[in-house]
């Protein structure tokens, strides 16, 4: 009786030190090294999610940046596509569509069904899955409210700059949650 006991306690330990030792890891970033770059100081012209990651998915909206940038630290698209970056970095493309789940399911032709990301590319007009890049909108946030291509069909062809991680998003480079954007003229 005691040896079936002491066994149960032993599995339920061990399935509970088995289930609890996960942390939350970063995209690219090289070993060894930790993602330390906050958001505090990005600017943006329409828009920027709050500075905190408080795992509400950016919900909470947000607020103007003190800081500067300028259009010479923005990378292209396809700069941001051959480099492997750690922390926030501007981007700036044309939004050319929308997506869902995985890059196969990229629509690239109003009208639009899917709030969840645009896609940007450096050519307006592109529709080579391989030549953009996906930004997510999460669910709620100041970012679908105001840029989604179902909502707001007049973003689309729009070159937008955003600000963000970069990620493996839709099963390509991308930014999940963009903490800042720019809209440049219609």
């Amino acid at each position: 009786m005691k040896k079936t006991v002491c066994s149960i306690v032993l599995y339920f330990i061990l399935a509970l030190v088995l289930t609890t030792s996960c942390e939350k890891g970063y995209y690219l970033l090289e070993e060894g090294t930790e993602n330390t770059e906050t958001t505090d100081g990005t600017e943006g012209e329409d828009g920027t999610e709050g500075t905190a990651d408080n795992g509400d998915g950016g919900a909470s909206g947000g607020s103007q940046g003190e800081g500067t940038y300028s259009d010479d630290e923005m990378l292209t698209v396809a700069q941001f596509m051959e480099m492997t970056l750690s922390g926030q970095q501007w981007v700036v493309g044309y939004v050319v569509g929308a997506c869902t789940k995985t890059i196969n399911n990229a629509d690239f032709e109003p009208p639009f069904e899917d709030p969840q990301a645009l896609l940007l590319a450096d050519t307006y007009g592109e529709t080579d899955k391989e030549r953009v890049i996906t930004i997510g909108l999460p669910s709620g946030s100041k970012a679908r409210r105001e840029l989604n291509l179902v909502d707001h069909p007049e973003n689309y062809g729009k070159r937008i700059a955003f600000y963000g991680e970069q990620c493996v998003y839709l099963k390509v480079k991308g930014i999940k949650k963009p903490v800042g954007w720019k809209v440049y003229g219609d």
